[in-house]
């Protein structure tokens, strides 16, 4: 067997240290048994992978990054069913104000409360206020957190037509200071204190008529 001639130190010289060298020198070169030279194996890179250290450092570092977004997103998505809340309460109040303003009267419940929730009748959306939807609100809003098994988080609504009261009931996702950032919206009946104002832990969130007569006949006491 005829043994490979040996690559002269000049092509050695030439091409060590070049990734594309070897085929160049296939294609250009006639010199005998280049490929099986011993020399031109020697121009291999060596390429080094990450360790087993390196590689649970960054999947720790990633799991920490997971961890902080997951938490940000959360009370993000928290922010935006509180401002729903706010924009929905607000948007009902003004579609019984021009309800009232029509027909000299509120949507009657005949005195006692109306929900989506079968703690309170379990009327269908558009039936929670009679005769609100379509012709005074294309669709009756539900709180985004509500859970109609438990009913929780439902808009409760009682008239009886003089007056009327619209309240959150139980949302266990806010606290006392999610419902304090909305003062004019404290449901005074539910804030551990006198009904006619507010003066102690904030519970809920209600919006209500202003014609008061009196603590009995006061909407912002009906509970």
């Amino acid at each position: 067997m005829v043994r490979p001639d040996p690559i002269p130190n000049s092509v050695v010289k030439r091409f060590s240290g070049d990734d594309n060298a070897f085929a160049r020198v296939r294609e250009n070169t006639s010199l005998p048994g280049l490929f099986m030279s011993a020399h031109f194996t020697s121009f291999s890179v060596n390429k080094k992978g990450f360790t087993l250290i390196e590689l649970l450092v960054v999947i720790s570092i990633i799991a920490i990054l997971s961890s902080v977004g997951m938490v940000v997103f959360s009370g993000v998505q928290k922010q935006a069913r509180i401002t729903k809340r706010v924009q929905d309460l607000k948007a009902i109040q003004t579609a019984l104000e021009i309800y009232f303003q029509t027909n000299k009267i509120y949507p009657s419940t005949g005195g006692s409360w109306r929900s989506e929730c079968p703690s309170w009748v379990g009327a269908s959306s558009d039936q929670v206020v009679p005769g609100l939807v379509p012709g005074f609100m294309l669709t009756f809003p539900s709180d985004p957190y509500m859970n109609k098994t438990a009913s929780t988080a439902c808009y409760k609504y009682r008239s009886n037509g003089t007056d009327y009261k619209l309240q959150d009931f139980s949302v266990s996702e806010m606290t006392s200071a999610d419902f304090q950032t909305q003062p004019s919206l404290i449901d005074t009946a539910t804030d551990g204190g006198d009904c006619s104002k507010v003066d102690g832990t904030a519970a809920g969130w209600a919006v209500y008529s202003s014609n008061i007569g009196g603590n009995l006949n006061n909407p912002a006491c009906w509970n």
